[in-house]
């Protein structure tokens, strides 16, 4: 029988990265609109990382979603709370707060 260490399990995504939209922007060459949305199980985050030239918004539909942006201190989101990261910021920290809810987040890239 195989078992995976749980730090190792929460930084794989639960449900996944769903694509909802990939819009190209003809009036702005080279640029695009990105909607997706995460859906994260209990306790799972992302290692840090960063978006190289895209502006990041985020919209907190479900649960509770602890944001570190650039080595600041965390903030705690919940339901119907929104976030920014701009072009090349370091998301020091993404992670599913709740140890027993799911978190859904509708991202938005530009």
């Amino acid at each position: 029988m195989n078992f995976v260490a749980p730090s190792v399990a929460q930084t794989v995504p639960a449900a996944g990265t769903v694509p909802l939209l990939t819009q190209a922007l003809p009036d702005l060459p080279g640029r695009e609109v990105r909607i997706t949305l995460l859906d994260r199980g209990p306790g799972n985050a992302s290692p840090p990382h960063h978006h190289p030239g895209h502006h990041t918004f985020g919209y907190v539909v479900e649960g509770s979603y602890e944001l570190g942006i650039n080595g600041q201190p965390t903030r705690m989101l919940k339901a119907g709370d929104v976030f920014y990261e701009p072009p090349g910021a370091i998301h020091s920290v993404s992670r599913n707060a709740s140890n027993d809810k799911p978190m859904k987040i509708i991202v938005f890239m530009v």
